[in-house]
């Protein structure tokens, strides 16, 4: 008999625990899915579920924000309803967050099983954003699409930003500000407006605050533009952004880029390229207009550069033999004309690239040659690559980028940006900031195109510098607020190999430019040097005789020519074309 109460006591208990467990399970959310607003600052959740069998009387929902702080959520729902919270916090610092969200049945007194957790990208000191539209006044069916703002916060702090432009039809979206600096003073950036020779028209804005998500009062403006007072209607081209990039063994093919801008106020131009390029080297030319070429000399037409949209970009890839060997050089002379052109002197640029293993995926490039005339006061153009490698996407990505003491401030000017970007000059401590605001990088796993990111400025040396003065730069990444990924550096140095004296330097004509196999004098000389593109002293020679010397066992390629008489001395840029 006691072996049959026991038993009976047994199944009871299981048949209790059974219907408990079955109460406890019906008592659960059928599920629970947390999502964000996507908005500016990231800090709403949406919670969203589906109560089980039994009513959700004194449900609440807990958020642990992943910062130490938590909220609680009451709700009621009928038995298999649905139900919606909107969970709303505001961070104080950048970082990415893990929330967890789980739910209490206050009836039953227990916690749900079902929770999740969700990660969150955040930044108040730069999630605020406004949409602006530059237009100029006479030509209204046209936006600007690479206007540049500036941000004035209430500290005086002025913040530079360049457009990210988003869906169709096109928005044009200023991201990166400070929610808690607000008012800030916004005008189109003075050099932007000199360079398009315009004026700004409309008044100045004054955005008052942002809201939760970061989007400002107001949320959009525009800007108009005219024509600034005796701007000149001749024609004014000029050639920007020039670089020779990518080119590596295993891809056996490079690229020359470069921008042709119309500096000309309300005129459409055509534009002639000429582009000469190293032995080795073949151009490829399907997609360019009317292309020929002469020996080593590429040519095509660019037609239609209107002033009052962006520049026309052109990149044409050059393709080498699977041979050729890593560290060649390949230097490209890039000239772009107009009918009438006004100003030859930024129609011109020479680009060198050194052949490599392997496409690097973060990096950073020059466009000029290692070694720099220093009687010149020379402008870098530098350019800065990023390639998402990371199994997650970008979410936030800035930049730092120190300039060397040598470079001009006063010069520095962002030319283009793959993401919409904000930038911040100290000029105190001559640190650079770029900082793109939820850029959305892909992984690299998915395919280049949308994995990579970069960003193109440029600024000038300063004048009067010394021979032998260096200019070194690189730049530190940090993506999703992780430590900084260090680029590698560029090296240009001023060069003056002989001690020149300035009242005693008078040009000496040396000829033909570019030489082939001899090069000769406009005057006798003592001695000449040649350094190649990487400083190296590769021919000396003195007791010249009849004016004229050999080239024979030097390659083609870009030299350095330091030309001794007996009272002068003169350092002059020479090409050899083999």
């Amino acid at each position: 008999m006691q072996k049959l109460q026991n038993m009976r006591e047994i199944i009871t208990l299981l048949v209790i625990t059974f219907f408990g467990w079955i109460q406890y399970a019906n008592a659960q959310p059928n599920y629970i899915m947390v999502n964000d607003t996507a908005a500016a600052c990231h800090n709403n959740l949406i919670i969203t579920g589906q109560t089980g069998n039994y009513s959700e009387i004194e449900s609440v929902v807990s958020v642990d924000w992943g910062d130490g702080t938590n909220s609680l959520y009451t709700f009621s729902a009928d038995a298999h309803s649905p139900f919606k919270i909107t969970a709303t916090h505001t961070y104080t610092d950048a970082g990415i967050y893990t929330t967890m969200t789980r739910v209490y049945n206050a009836v039953h007194d227990i916690w749900m099983d079902t929770t999740v957790y969700y990660q969150l990208t955040m930044d108040p000191s730069a999630c605020g954003t406004i949409r602006i539209i530059t237009k100029k006044a006479d030509y209204p069916n046209y936006t600007y699409r690479d206007a540049l703002v500036d941000f004035t916060d209430v500290t005086g702090k002025t913040t530079t930003i360049s457009p990210h432009r988003t869906g169709y039809p096109s928005y044009y979206n200023y991201e990166g500000l400070d929610l808690y600096q607000a008012p800030y003073s916004v005008t189109l950036n003075p050099k932007w407006l000199q360079e398009h020779h315009l004026t700004q028209t409309s008044a100045p804005l004054t955005i008052t605050s942002f809201n939760w998500s970061g989007v400002a009062n107001p949320s959009t403006y525009q800007f108009l533009t005219t024509c600034a007072v005796n701007t000149t209607t001749i024609p004014d081209i000029k050639l920007e952004n020039p670089m020779a990039y990518q080119f590596t063994t295993t891809g056996q093919k490079g690229y020359v880029h470069f921008d042709i801008r119309n500096l000309s106020c309300s005129d459409t131009l055509n534009a002639t390229v000429s582009i000469d390029f190293p032995n080795g080297c073949l151009p490829v030319i399907t997609d360019l207009t009317n292309p020929v070429i002469n020996g080593n000399t590429l040519s095509f037409k660019v037609k239609n550069v209107r002033s009052y949209l962006d520049s026309a970009s052109r990149t044409v890839p050059f393709a080498f033999p699977a041979s050729t060997p890593p560290g060649t050089q390949f230097c490209f002379d890039i000239h772009i004309s107009t009918p009438n052109e006004s100003n030859l002197s930024d129609n011109s640029a020479n680009v060198c690239t050194f052949l490599s293993n392997g496409y690097n995926p973060v990096n950073k490039l020059v466009n000029l040659n290692p070694i720099i005339d220093s009687q010149n006061v020379e402008t870098f153009t530098y350019k800065i690559n990023f390639q998402n490698s990371d199994i997650v996407n970008v979410k936030h990505l800035k930049i730092l980028d120190s300039l060397s003491e040598n470079l001009d401030l006063s010069t520095f000017k962002v030319i283009s940006s793959s993401h919409g970007v904000s930038t911040y000059l100290d000029e105190s401590a001559r640190v650079v900031t770029f900082t793109f605001h939820d850029p959305d990088i892909v992984p690299d796993i998915y395919g280049l195109g949308w994995s990579q990111l970069e960003i193109i400025y440029s600024v000038s040396e300063k004048a009067g510098l010394k021979g032998g003065t260096v200019i070194d730069n690189m730049a530190y990444i940090y993506a999703n607020y992780k430590p900084a990924i260090i680029t590698n550096t560029t090296h240009n140095m001023n060069e003056a190999p002989l001690l020149l004296d300035e009242l005693l330097l008078k040009e000496i004509s040396i000829f033909p430019n570019p030489a082939q196999d001899k090069l000769y004098f406009s005057q006798d000389i003592n001695e000449i040097r040649l350094y190649d593109a990487s400083g190296k002293l590769v021919l000396e020679q003195s007791n010249i005789l009849d004016d004229e010397i050999s080239l024979n066992g030097l390659q083609s390629g870009f030299y350095q020519a330091v030309v001794k008489t007996n009272y002068r001395i003169s350092t002059q840029k020479l090409v050899i074309k083999k």
